[in-house]
């Protein structure tokens, strides 16, 4: 009964159109499996696999890991909410909780997962990029920023760069302080705005969209796994207006 009421409050405020339930944890990461989904809501005592556990699968799975996590629990104590934070827990709620409180926590956990989409990372460290155009060449590109849903580009200015056109961005990426690398090859993209550069070289800007539902599972986190390391970098943080 309270799946179907949460069910209900979600199609109703917030005019999902999908909504999927399960009975439990396990019942829950099967459907994961299958379906492709924005946010999840947990209770935290289940049967088979409990909230803590789901929740700990949902962060190491490369498509899930940056997922909006709402978990709903009977215990109020300061150290239980605390540790459910730092397990990764987006938003908790205490049960009983009411539909306005309900539809707020979906409210504030979309509203963070569309904020850190939004962040931009300039300054980036040492990097190799290429950008495959409509000609079917890849070109030589410099990243002047990132994000989880886009980047801007310095690249060769011709015909292959059209405003509106589709190409795929590689980035190659290291940090020298730990010798780690990170590769994110053939991102679908869309140009969505194309500016002058200096007029002393013949370079333009071009900014991209990424296309996610051509994005590769296995690409998709490779991306994630670079935007957390990004992330710890706060000094080239831009925020979006």
């Amino acid at each position: 009964m309270a799946r179907r009421l949460m069910a209900n409050v979600i199609r109703s405020k917030l005019g999902a159109d999908r909504v999927y339930t399960a009975a439990d944890g396990r019942e829950a990461i099967a459907l994961l499996e299958r379906e492709e989904v924005d946010i999840i809501i947990s209770d935290w005592n289940m049967p088979e696999v409990s909230g803590d556990e789901l929740l700990l699968h949902v962060r190491r799975h490369p498509r899930y890991r940056d997922t909006p996590f709402i978990m709903a629990t009977t215990n109020n104590q300061r150290d239980f909410i605390i540790t459910a934070l730092q397990l990764g827990v987006t938003q908790y709620i205490i049960k009983p909780f009411t539909a306005v409180d309900f539809e707020r926590k979906i409210r504030a956990s979309w509203s963070t997962a569309m904020k850190r989409r939004s962040e931009r990372f300039a300054a980036l460290p040492g990097h190799n990029a290429t950008l495959s155009c409509a000609d079917q060449q890849a070109y030589a590109a410099d990243l002047i920023d990132l994000s989880s849903s886009g980047a801007l580009v310095r690249v060769a200015y011709g015909p292959q760069v059209a405003l509106y056109g589709h190409f795929l961005l590689s980035i190659a990426m290291g940090d020298e302080a730990s010798g780690r690398r990170w590769t994110v090859q053939q991102l679908p993209a869309q140009g969505v705005r194309l500016e002058a550069d200096d007029p002393k070289l013949p370079t333009c800007l071009l900014a991209l969209q990424f296309i996610p539902e051509q994005i590769d599972r296995q690409v998709a986190a490779d991306l994630a796994s670079l935007m957390r390391f990004l992330e710890g970098r706060t000094p080239g943080l831009i925020q979006n207006s």
